[in-house]
């Protein structure tokens, strides 16, 4: 498979890069055949389920809702209400039941598309999606699972976003304020000296658990940091060294197209006056717009992917990444 490369143009890889997350189903997208073959035996043991509306579809169509409101065109919005119309029913509502907080993020796709259609049902829908919310910080604060004795790093890149977009939508900084309280109450406990966070922690005991230098569970607690507006710079010297990798600073380490279309982003919302470097990031992508490198799901926590796969997480960053930048 050919990939794009530092010197290729712009326009190119980005127009590649809309068709392919426009046109591609990616349910069934991981051609890698280590990660394919072991989905599906955990899938066949029950060790994981079919989850609807999962974060790398609801990453996806969240980033191509930014991508389509940035340029506010009929015929884009068009195609894209075509492409998420099959997930609601005839009278509006969700076809799913919202369960876990990995469906959250497809929740700002539908306040994009309620900005630009004012189409009821994507209102109903992230009205949906907030209620939900409310209820599992009235019952367990949040954490990445009911009726769980741990908190993850992952809670603040699927809730925060959407909490605070759900905030400006409605008026209501209810939701900002509980998005404040997870982010805060995830620092006080899982926090390192070097302002990097571990990727978990045991409520009950206060216990670290997982790495303290996962690429992805950084970029999760950055994505929350932008949107909360978090200045505070004591992370910053250090990400301007880092390598994009599955584990930075750890010199045995693959490389992970996540981690740095994550920090990217980070840098792009929080700084104004930063233009990232999209050439670096076009070794990434092959010539059918799909972007590759980006390392599979843990299994739980010090059981990470060796793996990489496609699908729409890193497609949806890079468009996410693209309408907040000044290119």
């Amino acid at each position: 498979m050919k990939y794009f490369s530092t010197d290729s143009q712009m326009d190119i890889v980005n127009s590649a890069v809309v068709k392919a997350s426009m046109s591609t189903s990616f349910d069934s997208v991981n051609q890698h055949p280590e990660g394919l073959f072991r989905y599906k035996v955990t899938k066949f043991l029950g060790k994981r389920k079919e989850i609807y509306g999962n974060y790398p579809i609801g990453f996806l169509y969240w980033g191509l809702s930014e991508y389509v409101l940035m340029h506010n065109e009929t015929n884009l919005i068009l195609r894209m209400d075509k492409k998420i119309t099959g997930i609601f029913r005839e009278d509006g509502s969700l076809k799913y039941k919202i369960s876990v907080i990995d469906q959250v993020p497809i929740g700002c796709c539908f306040i994009n598309m309620y900005k630009l259609t004012f189409d009821d049902k994507y209102e109903i829908a992230a009205h949906y999606i907030a209620n939900y919310l409310l209820g599992r910080f009235k019952t367990d604060r949040i954490l990445y699972r009911c009726h769980s004795n741990v908190q993850l790093v992952d809670t603040l890149g699927m809730v925060v976003p959407f909490l605070c977009m759900y905030s400006e939508l409605v008026g209501d900084e209810k939701y900002y304020n509980i998005a404040r309280n997870v982010y805060d109450e995830f620092l006080t406990h899982a926090n390192t000296s070097t302002g990097f966070p571990v990727h978990g922690y045991d409520i009950t005991t206060g216990i670290h658990l997982g790495s303290s230098n996962w690429g992805r569970g950084l970029g999760w607690y950055l994505l929350a940091k932008a949107y909360l507006g978090d200045k505070n710079n004591s992370i910053n010297s250090l990400l301007s060294s880092i390598t994009y990798v599955q584990f930075p600073f750890q010199g045995y380490s693959i490389v992970d197209s996540s981690v740095a279309l994550l920090c990217e982003l980070y840098k792009v919302l929080i700084y104004s006056d930063y233009t990232p470097n999209f050439s670096q990031l076009h070794s990434f992508i092959r010539q059918d717009g799909l972007i590759d490198f980006c390392t599979g799901d843990t299994c739980g926590f010090n059981d990470y992917a060796s793996y990489y796969g496609l699908g729409g997480l890193a497609n949806g960053l890079y468009l996410l990444l693209l309408s907040k930048s000044n290119v």
